[in-house]
């Protein structure tokens, strides 16, 4: 090889070497606040600390009531956010909802149980049993019952059988269901008061 495209060629390795990207650089600590996976995410509820802080500090005694006498009728709430949001079309079409209007309910429902759900895992943190299950029923039938008055009864008869499914199937405790719904009734009625974009 010619001297003079020997050196040509390695004038180019050097350049590209050069350009190569950097290492990668690791990132920050995590933080206490980073740790908490919900501690980014925008709340639709402005305050949420008078909610945490009404939690009933301690339930010991709670009345459970029995368990529907056909197990089937607890498969539906196996995912119960799914099973809600079909609650709601339903009502939203028996009473000839406007389709912009239903989005826009819908997603107001939506982000209510995702608020809902980030409360109950705080409220954990805290000591507190909470009833997934049950915070979203509360949230839910309330919440259909605010946008469609004539389906309040039926949807809060689901509720209350969806809020003790976890508690049939042995994965909550009754006193989690009793805060679970406490939480989901606080969660409603802030969402149903905020202020709505003029």
């Amino acid at each position: 090889m010619p001297p003079t495209l020997r050196w040509t060629l390695l004038g180019m390795i050097a350049l590209l070497s050069s350009c190569a990207a950097p290492a990668p650089q690791p990132g920050p600590a995590p933080t206490a606040a980073s740790a908490d996976r919900f501690a980014a995410r925008t709340m639709i509820i402005a305050d949420v600390a008078p909610i945490l802080a009404a939690l009933p500090p301690d339930l010991e005694t709670v009345d459970a009531p029995p368990a529907p006498a056909d197990p089937a009728a607890l498969a539906v709430w196996a995912q119960p956010a799914d099973y809600w949001r079909e609650v709601a079309r339903r009502a939203g079409a028996m009473d000839g909802e406007d389709a912009a209007v239903a989005t826009a309910t819908r997603a107001l429902l939506d982000a209510a149980l995702s608020d809902g759900l980030a409360l109950a895992e705080r409220a954990r943190a805290q000591g507190h049993a909470v009833s997934d299950n049950a915070v979203l029923a509360e949230i839910a039938w309330r919440m259909i019952a605010h946008a469609h008055p004539l389906r309040a009864d039926a949807a809060r008869a689901e509720a209350d059988v969806g809020a003790w499914a976890d508690y049939w199937r042995g994965a909550a405790s009754a006193p989690g269901v009793i805060t679970g719904r406490l939480l989901g009734a606080a969660v409603a009625d802030a969402v149903i008061a905020r202020p709505t974009a003029a």
